[in-house]
């Protein structure tokens, strides 16, 4: 067949029809960075191995049809391409061939002839052949080989890279991904598979870039991967589970590079997050409480809380209750808090036992106070104090426990503040003493506004002795704050007024 009646069924126009929009944009990426190895074109078959996730044969050519036009046949051993879809490796072809046509001669379009020697060219004969040359010639057509194989020439550009200790071009990297991840507007089932054959060549590059050595880089591209595959998820028809694969084989290649880089405990046990909450949204349940299960094994202690309200949700869908509060009793042992005892009551309270969750957690709470006291503490360590069962009695309104825990064990001069004002409606004489305390560390504060909030404190004392009964007991107490502040002129003025 000759050479003009194939260029009719090969246009950048014919191909974008051929192959639809998304495919059409990943073929031309593929053929602009060079995956397609050399175009062989004989006997009207247009030929070329393509480098994707995998390296496909491709092959494009024209077929005759007896009772319709003549048509392009086209043939892939990618999953697309076996499913009889027009691929992103066909257009990478269609367009590399475009391109040399003006250097493919007639001949080559042409029957062979009589005169072609059938003698196999063997792997042997070539190295053989290669062993005579000249070197600069074997360069030459080394560098040949480098323009139009892409993965060829990212393997050179990292050994190069590792061996001179410069940085790699992390951008070039990211832009690689993002560019595999835009979905354009909704994936359908259809398109699913070359969407997911992009991405796999993506990672590719990421499993490359870490076999050379560089892990860290791996990892945080894979970590930068993981954020854009939750994103593009959002847009994807999955119902035959290609992104749960990728979803595997990303947080496969993550721990990988994470156990090799070893990064910040806490950042990494997030990352198991991001993956189990991939692999949930992908409707891929099993794996995501495997993930979180991972994830909490690798950081038994201090786990990150979100993974923790992750794994617990997995849990009690699957009406495993008992492990769904350990994972909250968990959270509230290691920061022994409000906020983790609230989300310990409030899941108790879903299992009705909320009463014996609240004995738990108090009687956990009081033993770490008494162990604290019992050990020994630096010079300059602040005192043991009740102000975790002070918050907590606060939080519940129950303010006279509050304030006999306080009492007997103390605490922060926060919670001090906050007993006395609700305290002081009905035991005004209680509160009465706590501001006192607070006034002369407001004024060491040294600052007009400490003056002024000083002031107010005072004045709202007075109004509270004055309510008491207590008259001569405030301008006592005044005339000593007025005596023991003299210079400071700025609050005197202030306090003349109170």
């Amino acid at each position: 067949m000759a050479t003009h009646d194939i260029k009719e069924f090969i246009s950048p126009k014919k191909l974008r029809a051929l192959a639809g929009g998304r495919s059409f944009m990943r073929g031309e990426e593929y053929f602009d960075e060079g995956a397609v190895g050399p175009v062989s074109a004989k006997s009207g078959i247009i030929s070329a191995k393509v480098h994707g996730s995998r390296t496909y044969d491709v092959r494009l050519k024209v077929m005759p049809n007896k009772n319709a036009p003549a048509s392009l046949d086209y043939t892939c051993t990618c999953p697309v391409g076996q499913d009889g879809d027009f691929c992103k490796h066909c257009v990478a072809l269609g367009l590399a061939w475009l391109e040399k046509t003006d250097e493919i001669e007639e001949a080559e379009f042409s029957e062979p002839s009589a005169s072609t020697t059938n003698k196999k060219i063997s792997d042997d004969d070539i190295r053989s052949w290669l062993e005579s040359q000249d070197t600069k010639i074997i360069l030459d057509m080394l560098m040949v080989q480098v323009t139009t194989d892409g993965r060829l020439r990212e393997e050179l550009v990292l050994k190069i890279t590792k061996e001179n200790a410069v940085g790699i071009d992390l951008n070039a990297y990211c832009k690689g991904l993002c560019t595999a991840f835009y979905t354009s507007g909704f994936v359908d089932y259809y398109n699913m598979g070359d969407f997911a054959d992009g991405i796999n060549d993506a990672l590719d590059s990421l499993d490359r870039l870490f076999e050379e050595g560089f892990a860290a880089e791996a990892m945080h591209l894979c970590e930068y991967a993981i954020e854009l595959a939750d994103d593009a998820l959002q847009n994807c028809d999955d119902s035959n589970g290609y992104f749960g694969d990728l979803a595997e084989r990303l947080a496969s290649l993550h721990l990988e590079t994470c156990e090799a880089a070893r990064p910040n405990p806490i950042e990494l046990a997030y990352h198991y997050l991001e993956i189990a909450q991939i692999c949930r949204t992908a409707k891929r349940s099993d794996e995501a409480l495997e993930w979180a299960e991972k994830g909490v094994q690798t950081f038994p202690k201090s786990t990150d809380t979100r993974l923790l309200d992750f794994l617990a949700e997995e849990y009690h869908t699957r009406k495993r209750y008992d492990e769904a509060y350990g994972c909250y009793w968990t959270q509230f042992t290691d920061r022994p808090g409000l906020q983790q005892y609230i989300k310990l009551l409030d899941y108790a309270k879903k299992l009705n036992r909320e009463q014996v969750g609240r004995d738990d957690a108090l009687a956990f709470v009081r033993k770490q106070i008494d162990k604290e006291k019992s050990n020994t503490r630096g010079k300059w360590a602040p005192p043991v104090d009740h102000s975790s069962l002070v918050e907590i009695f606060l939080w519940e309104k129950n303010t006279d426990t509050a304030w006999d825990e306080a009492r007997r064990g103390g605490c922060s001069d926060h919670f001090w503040l906050k007993l006395a004002a609700v305290r002081e409606k009905d035991h005004p004489a209680d509160a009465v003493p706590v501001y006192q305390r607070m006034v002369e560390p407001i004024i060491l504060r040294m600052k007009n506004d400490a003056y002024e909030e000083a002031t107010q404190m005072v004045k709202h004392i007075g109004e509270l002795m004055r309510g008491l009964g207590r008259h001569a007991e405030f301008a006592a107490y005044l005339a000593d704050v007025k005596s023991r502040n003299k210079p400071k002129r700025n609050l005197m003025k202030l306090l003349a007024g109170v």
